[in-house]
């Protein structure tokens, strides 16, 4: 029975020995080591519970970290960077606004003894922001070489109205919404669809920023073309001025127009009139505003005009001549003709234009002696009527004395 106790005991001890030998052997053969693994990327989990609160994540990066990790040797020898998962859960932490500052959380997959001993990145910030709409007309702004000769007009665009969603601050900054269209070279109307651009209140293009997105990426655009011409505008009058009134001067403002059409259309036109404006009877200067008369078919770049004529009254002149300066008309033969008056007067009435240049020789002026016997006669003189000038109701008259010839024999 003793023999048997020591053997008992020889045998644990041998076994205790040997595993101590066999621990000494592995931790010789397979020890415990640390490794730094770099560049492992941190996933960010549940971002959509930003949108259940309508956040939205700004200025969106990349974070990657490096991580300490510890275990066997032949372990950690088996492991790579696709066994080491930094992760971001922002489940919790998305209901608040500005930076959010929230933890890494590491964990090692399929590597069973090896466990993460340190991560450099213990936490990472994220800029929240609320996340609104905002709805916007689209503008067409038309570019390129647009001529003188040649109009371009938006007729149509569908859809007019775009709605956009994004970062608060951002969506704020937005001034418009425009559609760039190119008119370079055209002469026909233009079907296009260009895409939806996002101009904020310094003019410069947002359309691609982080976080903004449009319910309306292109539009359908209809440009119209058009021929533009600039022709003058005229005028017509029905009736006369008073007696003894003229029309000095007729301004029109303005004086030209731009009309607009098809080619066809404007291209014979050389003047666009005004509405007829009646003078009857007028003796002080008129202003009015008369409608443009518009062709059909025709555009033009604006609809009425404003007409000032300006009246003045006739003067008169008394003009001191001589008896030769009179001709005798119908006189007959056998008889003598002779002009008593000394110093005689005509006088006439006219525009002042007008009679400032008159010349006496071109008067034409003349007595009418027609059917007169010998004898003495106070006779009216006469005019060649000339434009604009005419003779006064003073009218003056000369002498004349008619006497028969006598036969020499």
């Amino acid at each position: 029975m003793r023999k048997l106790g020591k053997d008992l005991r020889l045998r644990v001890l041998s076994v205790f020995i040997a595993l101590i030998l066999w621990a000494y052997v592995i931790n010789i053969q397979n020890p415990e080591i640390k490794v730094d693994f770099e560049n492992i990327p941190i996933e960010i989990t549940n971002l959509g519970s930003l949108d259940e609160h309508s956040l939205v994540w700004i200025n969106k990066q990349s974070f990657i970290t490096s991580v300490k990790v510890k275990g066997k040797k032949e372990a950690v020898g088996r492991l790579s960077r696709f066994n080491i998962k930094a992760v971001v859960d922002v489940k919790n932490y998305s209901r608040g606004t500005g930076k959010i500052s929230i933890p890494v959380n590491y964990n090692i997959i399929d590597a069973p003894g090896v466990q993460v001993v340190e991560g450099k990145q213990k936490e990472i910030q994220l800029n929240l922001e609320k996340l609104i709409q905002v709805q916007k007309r689209v503008d067409t702004v038309i570019q390129g070489d647009n001529k003188a000769d040649a109009k371009y007009e938006v007729k149509s665009i569908v859809p007019n109205v775009v709605t956009i969603s994004g970062p608060e601050n951002l969506i704020k900054s937005i001034d418009s919404v425009k559609a760039f269209v190119d008119v370079s070279n055209q002469e026909k109307d233009i079907y296009i669809s260009p895409k939806c651009r996002v101009i904020d209140k310094s003019k410069a293009d947002i359309t691609d920023s982080q976080g903004l997105t449009s319910d309306i990426q292109r539009v359908q655009v209809h440009v119209a073309y058009s021929k533009v011409k600039e022709v003058p505008i005229t005028t017509k009058f029905t009736g006369q001025a008073a007696k003894g009134y003229y029309i000095s001067d007729v301004t029109i403002t303005p004086k030209k127009v731009y009309i607009i059409g098809q080619p066809g259309k404007i291209e014979n036109i050389e003047k666009i009139e005004a509405k007829r404006i009646s003078i009857s009877g007028i003796n002080k200067d008129l202003e009015k505003e008369l409608p443009l008369t518009i062709p059909l078919g025709v555009r033009v770049s604006f609809s009425s005009v404003k007409v000032n004529i300006d009246i003045k009254k006739e003067q008169e002149k008394t003009l001191d001549i001589q008896a030769s300066d009179i001709n005798i008309a119908h006189n007959m033969e056998g008889y003598l003709y002779e002009i008593l008056t000394s110093n005689p007067k005509v006088q006439i009435i006219g525009r002042d234009v007008n009679l400032d240049t008159v010349q006496i020789g071109s008067l034409g002026m003349y007595i009418n002696v027609n059917g007169l016997k010998p004898g003495e006669y106070w006779l009216p003189i006469s005019i060649n009527l000339q434009d604009n000038i005419r003779l006064g109701g003073e009218n003056s008259t000369v002498k004349v004395k008619i006497t028969e010839k006598k036969n020499e024999g």
